[in-house]
């Protein structure tokens, strides 16, 4: 009796050795999930604005946007960590469970010839093990919640990298609108520089000198004052009575750069230009049409015929950089060429498109169309038909 004694005091845990710890166990707190965050995403929708104006301010939007994407990643693999954690210990708890309760049915079984003294060591066992069983279930639940709050971080850290994304294609749109700020007024000074020395002429006077005279020195405070000069009262009249030396460099900027578009038209089709809103029967993409149903129309045609490639030619160039936006799809692969070119059919076809009013081979869908929403109603009506 005394050896039994002597033995009970020594009792260790069966798990690795240690003491007994599951009556510890019962002042676990489960794991609270942290609410979602109320925090706003930052807007990416911005009004139409100078080119330089806010540049400062984009660089500052993609850095915050950067941290915070960064800071999400940390967050992100801490949870995966605890995670690890939380499992790992759930599985030494069913050890511990499982040999608990090897070891109760073990001495239920010799109760009827043990003494007193082994009936209350059972006891303390299976009070044990419904302490261990407990905390085997706060261990699921917090499991649990910490999966919850890892699927609700993978979401906000995709949605903040599309944000990213988004501000990154604003800011380059912005890039791009100074550089081309820059490259007329670099033209109106070579064109200055080319003229002759003695000439007096009003219409030879370059309009950079008299910003810089009167301290508007670099391009980002000259597209701040032509941007607010526009707006002004008297500043569309003093604008259409100047003159120029060459012509040719505003019927460039008002070819490539302005889009006459009505309100029906996707914003993402006017994302790179200068928007001039109209009625739609003057759109220039839409002709009085549904542009968007056309497009969806079109990506139709494609997919319910289970084609996924095609190659489009003949599309004029003022219109080529919209078509390519509009079209995009994650689904379809499309090829702007200018003539058709010879690519490994046996993945499946290729659907081969003309833009025009040449004459085209067999096989190859065609329209004459003015405007794109036009070209692309035919064509999906073709590709339905197909």
């Amino acid at each position: 009796m005394k050896e039994l004694k002597a033995e009970k005091t020594k009792k260790k845990d069966p798990v690795q050795g240690k003491p007994k710890s599951g009556p510890k166990r019962r002042d676990e707190a489960p794991i609270t999930k942290s609410p979602p965050s109320t925090k706003s995403p930052p807007s990416t929708t911005h009004e139409s604005k100078d080119p330089g104006g806010d540049f400062s301010d984009w660089l500052l939007e993609l850095e915050r946007i950067r941290n915070q994407r960064d800071q999400l990643k940390i967050d992100n693999d801490q949870l995966r960590k605890d995670m690890e954690k939380v499992v790992r210990e759930r599985a030494s708890l069913r050890i511990m469970v499982q040999q608990h309760k090897l070891e109760t049915d073990r001495k239920e079984g010799e109760q009827t010839q043990e003494p007193p003294q082994e009936l209350e060591q059972v006891a303390i066992l299976q009070a044990e093990k419904n302490a261990l069983e407990t905390s085997l279930e706060k261990s699921e639940h917090n499991l649990k919640l910490l999966r919850q709050v890892l699927q609700d971080t993978t979401a906000e850290l995709t949605s903040t990298t599309t944000q990213l994304a988004s501000v990154s294609q604003h800011l380059s749109a912005t890039q791009g609108a100074m550089r081309e700020t820059n490259e007329v007024i670099q033209a109106f000074e070579e064109h200055s520089q080319n003229s002759s020395p003695g000439q007096t002429d009003v219409s030879h006077i370059k309009v950079a000198d008299l910003l810089k005279e009167r301290g508007l020195m670099s391009p980002d405070s000259q597209a701040q004052f032509l941007s607010q000069f526009l707006s002004h009262p008297r500043g569309v009249a003093e604008l259409v009575g100047l003159g120029t030396a060459d012509p040719s460099i505003w019927r460039s900027v008002l070819k490539d750069q302005v889009r006459l578009v009505s309100n029906k038209v996707p914003q993402r089709a006017i994302l790179n230009a200068i928007a001039v809103k109209v009625s739609s029967e003057r759109c220039e993409l839409s002709g009085g049409g549904d542009l968007t149903k056309a497009m969806r129309d079109f990506q139709d045609g494609f997919l319910v015929n289970g084609w996924n490639r095609g190659q489009i030619v003949g599309v004029p160039e003022n219109v080529l950089s919209v078509a390519k936006t509009l079209l995009r799809h994650h689904a379809i692969g499309l090829e702007f060429l200018d003539k058709f070119a010879e690519r490994d059919e046996s993945k499946g076809p290729i659907i081969r498109i003309f833009w025009g009013t040449e004459s085209q081979s067999a096989g190859i869908l065609t329209s004459d169309a003015d405007n794109l929403c036009s070209f692309l109603e035919d064509i999906a009506e073709q590709l339905l038909q197909a």
